[in-house]
């Protein structure tokens, strides 16, 4: 089984640098065991980011519901 997630964008973040902006990225975790978990790439000082990546987790899925 594969599953996509895909990552657009973000607007209107919070400013995290003293330079009044931020290094954003998206950390995507599968629960519930947290071991499988993916990054998207680091956006360098903006505060509305676009990334436009697909992240993508292959693996068997056990206890699936529906």
């Amino acid at each position: 089984m594969t599953i996509f997630c895909d990552v657009l964008q973000a607007k209107d973040l919070p400013a995290m640098d003293l330079s009044g902006t931020s290094d954003p990225y998206v950390r995507v975790t599968l629960l519930p065991d947290k071991k499988h978990r993916l990054d998207t790439k680091v956006k360098r000082r903006t505060l509305n980011p676009r990334w436009n990546e697909t992240l993508y987790f292959q693996g068997r899925c056990i206890n699936v519901l529906l």
